[in-house]
């Protein structure tokens, strides 16, 4: 999609950056998901031993079985486990700027688990009871649809091992599960501002581009990699009273992207500005342009 910028009866047509970029990742279980008995006091999980008969398939792919205890002690946890299984938790977070997210869980334990995402009930393998019935659900993986969301998203698992007898490796405990998420659109320069809403591509700080070395003026912004544009202190005014901009604001421009636009334009060398970054009246009147007013 394009943007027509007309400027004192000029012309000034760029692109915005709407190619949608295909990106995804995954999430397993690991050393950083957090295991609980009360689903309030949480510790790491760690990875556990690994009895030979159990499915390899998520293993291979990059999840590592973990349980609460690297090897397990089965009258211990029969002792111990609260009703229905230990808790077991991982988040991760969606980019602001995703969309079409869509995902897919895969997992399995030994004996048996319930999975939730983001507080929901996804799924059930197997008895939650130490005292089973063991249908051996530990030998198939399965997987799931998930919804993912912008933001912080929560895997939560109540999993749980059967009987109170034999050892680690004759009756062992483990969770295993990969998660993969993805979604179009991004923010390709690192900016703060969505590749669909962004008018100028490759944003680079002012300062980083080289742009502003000398002091700046009365009343003149500059970006600096953060959200806000931003004025050097100034013996005659420290800031602009009542102004502030963001690079949203300014559809993803930083001040000497603005003024290369607007000098594109001919209205002018802005050597001043170049010099000594953006006044005030700049940055509102291609706010203004933009924004159709």
């Amino acid at each position: 999609m394009k943007k027509i910028l007309i400027l004192s009866g000029l012309v000034l047509s760029f692109a915005f950056a709407t190619t949608a970029m295909a990106a995804g990742f995954d999430v397993v279980s690991d050393g950083m998901t957090m295991w609980s008995s009360d689903n309030s006091s949480w510790q790491n999980a760690v990875p556990t031993w690994v009895h030979p008969s159990w499915p390899t398939d998520l293993k291979d792919a990059g999840a590592t079985w973990i349980w609460r205890t690297a090897q397990t002690n089965p009258a211990e946890e029969y002792a111990n486990v609260p009703e229905r299984g230990w808790y077991f938790k991982k988040t991760f977070e969606v980019p602001q700027c995703a969309q079409d997210i869509t995902g897919t869980i895969s997992i399995d334990s030994d004996n048996a688990e319930a999975l939730y995402f983001n507080g929901d009930f996804i799924g059930q393998d197997g008895a939650l009871s130490k005292d089973g019935p063991d249908t051996q659900a530990w030998r198939t993986i399965q997987t799931y649809t998930i919804n993912p969301v912008v933001g912080l998203n929560t895997i939560l698992v109540r999993a749980i091992n059967y009987f109170n007898y034999g050892s680690y490796d004759s009756n062992p405990a483990g969770l295993i599960f990969k998660a993969t998420v993805n979604y179009t659109g991004g923010d390709s320069d690192g900016d703060g501002v969505c590749d669909g809403a962004d008018f100028c591509p490759a944003t680079q700080s002012d300062i980083t581009a080289g742009y502003f070395s000398n002091m700046w003026g009365v009343h003149r912004w500059h970006w600096d990699s953060g959200t806000n544009f931003v004025q050097q202190p100034n013996p005659k005014s420290q800031v602009t009273p009542g102004k502030s901009f963001t690079l949203t604001d300014t559809y993803g421009c930083s001040c000497h992207q603005i003024l290369d636009l607007f000098k594109a334009a001919g209205l002018g060398e802005f050597g001043g500005h170049y010099k000594y970054g953006c006044s005030t009246s700049i940055l509102e009147d291609f706010i203004n342009y933009m924004a159709g007013n």
